[in-house]
């Protein structure tokens, strides 16, 4: 005998509200340094993916914008988008980085820390080996006009403050004060301690 269907709807809402309960009390629970991890993992993650789609690079010329250029197929050198440089490498790891936070803030596990260090150190990498030394490279336009010069865009900025934002809160919360167990392992030394009690 099926049950009714008018009390899979209810049963339903009271889920998703509990759902959502337990994620505020999640929250409600947290200290304050750790609700900080969170917010600064965020922001950091939050630029490491937005340099992906911003300016890494551009090119300019001083007798005419670089838009203006007589033959079309130099336009696409003009700028320089992080994609085009990193293949969403960075987006993948912003996305990775928001998972291992996640981890680390309301799991408190020092591997989802070091995780997020190193995606961190990742990001640096790439912006300060990679990104870095190819600021100032005018490439084809540099061999067309002379007056052709390159400069960061913002996008290298939002990479390297993303990668460091990262790398920051991955080591606070790796060397952070761990609680003294588990809801689970606390509970079992409360029975071995009443039953010791009790004998």
């Amino acid at each position: 005998m099926t049950g009714d269907p008018g009390s899979a709807l209810p049963e339903a809402v009271e889920n998703r509200s509990s759902h959502k309960g337990s994620i505020r009390g999640a929250f409600r629970r947290l200290k304050p340094l750790w609700i900080l991890l969170f917010v600064v993992g965020l922001a950091g993650a939050a630029l490491t993916i937005a340099a992906d789609f911003a300016t890494l690079r551009s090119v300019k010329v001083l007798t005419a914008s670089c838009g203006d250029l007589a033959d079309p197929s130099l336009r696409d050198a003009c700028v320089t988008k992080g994609h085009e440089e990193h293949l969403y490498a960075l987006v993948l790891i912003g996305l990775a980085a928001v998972v291992m936070l996640w981890g680390a803030v309301f799991g408190r596990s020092r591997p989802a820390a070091g995780a997020v260090a190193l995606l961190g150190a990742a990001v640096l990498v790439i912006a300060l080996a990679t990104d870095v030394p190819k600021v100032h490279k005018t490439g084809v336009l540099g061999q067309q006009f002379e007056e052709a010069h390159a400069a960061a865009g913002p996008g290298l900025w939002m990479e390297i403050a993303g990668g460091a934002l990262l790398f920051v809160t991955g080591v606070v919360a790796f060397v952070a004060r761990r609680p003294e167990g588990s809801r689970e392992q606390r509970r079992r030394r409360e029975r071995r301690r009443a039953r010791a009690s009790s004998g």
